[in-house]
């Protein structure tokens, strides 16, 4: 038996759902500190071992649906929804925070057994996951290692709206674990494949782009769902700005940039349909704040320097490819020609008429957090337009 099965720790104490002093056993709490570090309340290296739990007693079950309760609310709340903001309902505008429960209309998150399956599965194997290569394993190690990672992966189908926020956690905690890159990328691509909101947030991931653009970003925009991208506003604009202004600062061949920046196009324009379809334009603000900073802090230098940056990288050998580059990097500021058009239909809108109050949330979005840059942003569109002037 290897060192880690013969431990005698002493069983650890914790507080159960009720506030009431329970003892974990030492399986228990190695699996509660995975836990605590895929929703990110603890750094990885509080891990010492794996835990082999597979049935959870009740009361142990209750604390650790409390710590994804304290994580899940956490991160609503951080995302942008301690703020007042308005928001559509029955297409009205109504105001309030993330705990005003006139606003939630009852909505809670819902999980399903692929929370508790995929915890159990990394306090199993993540602990014993070593970041060697497997080129440097021998073959018959590296094909189990990957069979184990496969074997962890997440349910594709049958999660809920709990499960996807628990899989966001997830997705953004992951890389703190001992395991190597490729180990990396398959499991976060599993995330994202079982969760549309990893997904929406993953801008420069290309696995994403067939799925995100179609059936599963409509998830998001169900009624109760919709909840988590009400509070989440804040943190998308964030995230998609912090993903392009990474894609920019890279130096690739166009090969390797080329599918990146499409799929974040892709991403974000599956985003404005799904909101304009779901008649949310209130839900185009992270929008127009990310194109908003695209404008400010990502594409700046001046026309000359912007053109220059995308045609000086290395990787292509004819005019057709440069322009596929210079097309795909101006697809992100030409969102905003997209919004734009959202904005000026919504304009028309009069008092009385069926989508006013829609427009109304949307208007002042737009004079808050986008009108002052958007000279600036088709400004960017012009330098990387083929003809510059």
């Amino acid at each position: 038996m290897s060192e880690i099965d013969n431990r005698v720790d002493p069983p650890a104490e914790m507080l159960d759902a009720q506030g009431l002093s329970m003892h974990l056993s030492v399986e228990e709490a190695d699996a509660l500190a995975v836990l605590d570090t895929l929703l990110g309340l603890v750094r990885a290296d509080t891990v010492r071992g794996p835990s082999r739990l597979e049935v959870l007693r009740p009361g142990f079950a209750a604390l650790a649906q409390r710590h994804i309760a304290v994580a899940v609310t956490r991160w609503l709340v951080e995302s942008g929804g301690h703020r007042e903001r308005s928001v559509l309902r029955d297409d009205l505008r109504a105001k309030g925070r993330v705990w005003d429960s006139e606003i939630n209309r009852g909505w809670a998150p819902m999980f399903s057994a692929a929370t508790t399956e995929f915890w159990l599965a990394c306090a199993k194997q993540l602990p014993t996951v070593e970041s060697d290569k497997p080129e440097m394993m021998g073959e018959a190690p590296a094909r189990r290692k990957r069979r184990t990672l496969k074997d962890m992966s997440p349910r594709p189908t049958g999660t809920l709206d709990g499960d996807w926020l628990f899989f966001h956690l997830c997705h953004r905690t992951i890389s703190g674990f001992a395991i190597n890159a490729d180990e990396e990328t398959l499991l976060l691509r599993s995330l994202r494949r079982s969760s549309p909101l990893a997904g929406l947030f993953a801008l420069d991931m290309p696995e994403a782009s067939v799925s995100l653009a179609t059936e599963k970003l409509l998830w998001l925009f169900a009624n109760g769902t919709v909840r988590m991208l009400e509070c989440a506003q804040d943190r998308l604009a964030q995230s998609w700005e912090q993903s392009i202004a990474g894609l920019w600062a890279r130096t690739d061949t166009v090969a390797n940039l080329l599918p990146l920046w499409r799929t974040s196009e892709l991403t974000l324009r599956a985003y404005i349909a799904a909101a304009s379809g779901a008649r949310r334009a209130d839900l185009l603000r992270p929008v127009l704040r990310f194109l908003s900073g695209l404008a400010t802090r990502v594409f700046v230098g001046g026309s000359d320097h912007i053109r220059r940056r995308v045609v000086g990288l290395p990787g292509w050998s004819a005019i057709r490819e440069r322009d596929e580059m210079l097309a795909a990097v101006r697809a992100i500021p030409e969102l905003g020609r997209m919004v734009q058009r959202a904005r000026d239909e919504l304009a028309a809108e009069r008092y009385g008429d069926e989508r006013y109050e829609e427009s109304q949330v949307l208007l002042a979005a737009y004079a808050d957090e986008f009108a002052a840059s958007r000279a600036a942003l088709d400004d960017v569109v012009r330098a990387l337009s083929n003809t510059v002037g």
